[in-house]
């Protein structure tokens, strides 16, 4: 009897510990089934993550990117579509001297182009700022060929605003190669204690540096900058095009078209052979199924290699990748090549040759050996606007020579051109001017499907 008792008590434990066995190995099947669900969780957030492009400060820099555009009222619509899909670097890099402070804020370039968003803060006592200058330097001290705009500023009362956000836009050269770090300098700033437009100076005080209520801070603030190469590794996106437009006898070969993340160039040509000189092409359209990309980089409209080669600039569609991409224009402005330099006497003021009867050179008193002045000016009319020349020129000996300032303005009646040289210029007369615009625009539209 108390074996089978004991058998009985000893079935009875065996039973419980096989409960808690099973209770046990449960519990460890059930946590190892949350952690291969946690495991399986971080897998796919980990994927999203490396899916996405995040800028440094994450999901704060995306809500802040998206008022980049009015901040620093930025109106190209490439450089909107970059800053949405986060092609852009925060920086946040100052330097100060006498109470002016110089932050780079952000940046963004691709192989065509630099732009460097910038603030400029006073905590100190300056009011206007007429002038400035700056450059852009890569990690070992050179810096870039680029074409450049220049901000100007002399409309606004620091003392008021305290802050000003601006960016500069640079236009790279092909042999250009943005660096591990580059180097942003601002210099030769010039401020004034009081707002005085220009159009009020006599032509000796019109530069900031001669202005008596101007002075030129003896400083230079440099903002040094780890670029961030992997946020710009997108390429670009090329496409051959080899259409030739004839329009009355002139050849034009357009060659490809090259779509940066934030800049769009149309190559094209001018056949040699062509018996009169193209200015430019009238109302050219770069357009997409969605949208135009506007013509001209804030304020650069093409580049040249030589006298038949041209890149036209356009805003970028690179991150709206539309269905369908056209170029079109209505014509050229051209003009013969026998009529392209005008001959003038500047000792008699006489106009020797001109391309038409209708351009006439003013007389007036400030001739070259009859004026006070730092120069003199020859005094074009026109009845169309468009007219303008090169400014280099040269003497009847041949020697290349340089205007030191053009100026234009226009009535109802014409318009004027004034080609201004230094009194003190040596060169012999008659001079050649070479025309760089003219107002003969022959019209033929054409239209051309890129894609």
């Amino acid at each position: 009897m108390n074996q089978d008792n004991n058998n009985e008590n000893q079935e009875l434990i065996d039973l419980e510990k096989a409960k808690h066995e099973t209770r046990y190995s449960d519990s460890i099947k059930k946590r190892r089934f949350m952690q291969k669900i946690a495991i399986f969780a971080f897998i796919i957030l980990a994927l999203l993550l490396a899916t996405t492009r995040f800028s440094p400060l994450s999901n704060y820099f995306n809500n802040a990117a998206s008022n980049i555009p009015k901040l620093y009222n930025v109106k190209d619509e490439g450089i909107k579509l970059a800053i949405q899909n986060n092609f852009i670097q925060r920086v946040g890099i100052s330097d100060e001297h006498a109470g002016l402070v110089f932050t780079v804020d952000h940046l963004i370039f691709d192989k065509s182009r630099l732009i460097v968003f910038y603030t400029i803060e006073n905590t100190g006592d300056h009011r206007y700022i007429e002038d400035l200058d700056y450059d852009v330097l890569d990690e070992t001290g050179n810096h870039f060929e680029a074409g450049k705009t220049y901000p100007k500023y002399n409309d606004i009362d620091l003392n008021k605003v305290r802050k000003i956000h601006d960016y500069f836009d640079l236009i790279l050269t092909p042999e250009n190669e943005i660096s591990d770090s580059i180097e942003v300098k601002l210099f030769e700033v010039i401020e004034s204690e009081v707002n005085e437009e220009y159009s009020n100076m006599t032509e000796d005080t019109a530069n900031g540096k001669d202005h008596p209520k101007a002075k030129e801070l003896p400083y230079t603030w440099s903002v040094v900058i780890p670029v961030d190469k992997d946020l710009f590794k997108y390429g670009k996106i090329s496409y051959d095009i080899n259409k030739t437009i004839e329009i009355e006898g002139q050849k034009l070969y357009i060659d490809n078209l090259t779509i940066y993340p934030i800049t769009s160039i149309l190559h094209l040509r001018y056949d040699e052979k062509n018996s009169m000189k193209i200015f430019s092409i009238e109302d050219l359209r770069l357009y997409d199924n969605e949208a135009d990309c506007k013509s001209g980089l804030n304020g650069f409209i093409s580049s040249n290699t030589d006298d038949f080669t041209r890149g036209f600039y356009f805003e970028s569609n690179y991150f709206r990748n539309p269905k369908d991409i056209y170029i079109e224009g209505n014509g050229i402005k051209a003009i013969d090549r026998d009529k392209i330099e005008v001959i003038v006497n500047t000792e008699q003021l006489e106009l020797l040759k001109a391309p038409d009867n209708h351009l006439k050179l003013k007389k007036t008193r400030a001739v070259r050996n009859h004026t006070n002045a730092n120069s003199f000016s020859l005094h074009f009319e026109y009845p169309k606007e468009g007219l303008s020349f090169d400014f280099n020129f040269k003497d009847s000996k041949g020697n290349i020579l340089s205007t030191n300032s053009m100026g234009y303005s226009s009535t109802e009646e014409y318009s004027e051109i004034y080609f201004n040289i230094p009194k003190d210029l040596d060169y012999e007369d008659p001079i050649t001017l070479t025309l760089s615009n003219y107002p003969n625009i022959i019209n033929k539209p054409f239209k051309v499907k890129i894609k």
